[in-house]
């Protein structure tokens, strides 16, 4: 019985999570400190990504021919510590089924339930958009303009760490 054995230096698919809006698509790539050399090549219907990646350096590649087009000059890109997500502009507007063109189950495309709407959701829904974009452009740009903790108090609360405390008592275990 012949056995076979995976090369290391052979590329392995990275984990893809997607999501979708009517006008975009949220694409995920996990994979964990990223190099700074990866090759990522967006095209107006392929996302196509190759690094090194991981404590281990493995070498991750994926290319996803998308269902539809896209528009690259209007999509993002941001690399984190665990993750490469992108914000990417359909050509056309309207609700994809699926994210590849190739129908049929990927085993590393899955769906990203924290980021899906449904073309039926509110406009309340789609108010966690807005936060992620401006997210995202607060990211790119390195500002976070996180509020200060001591402007959230009411301006009359009393705030029990700024109370005096009483002197501590002796006691006999403490006597020496």
């Amino acid at each position: 019985m012949a056995t076979t054995t995976i090369s290391d230096d052979k590329p392995i698919y990275p984990a893809v999570k997607w999501a979708q809006r009517k006008d975009r698509i949220y694409v995920t790539l996990d994979v964990e400190d990223i190099d700074s050399m990866a090759e990522v090549k967006l095209n107006n219907s392929t996302l196509y990504f190759h690094g090194k990646a991981g404590h281990e350096n493995k070498i991750y590649e994926v290319q996803l021919e998308f269902y539809g087009a896209v528009d690259p000059k209007h999509s993002k890109e941001l690399r984190t510590g665990r993750e490469m997500f992108f914000d990417i502009h359909k050509k056309e507007s309207g609700f994809w089924p699926r994210l590849l063109k190739v129908s049929g189950k990927v085993h590393y495309v899955k769906v990203d339930f924290n980021r899906w709407r449904d073309e039926d959701d509110s406009e309340e829904d789609m108010q966690d958009d807005r936060s992620l974009e401006d997210m995202m452009r607060q990211m790119s740009s390195g500002t976070t303009d996180l509020p200060d903790m001591d402007d959230l108090k009411a301006p009359d609360s009393d705030d029990s760490d700024d109370e005096d405390l009483p002197d501590l008592e002796e006691t006999a275990d403490t006597k020496e």
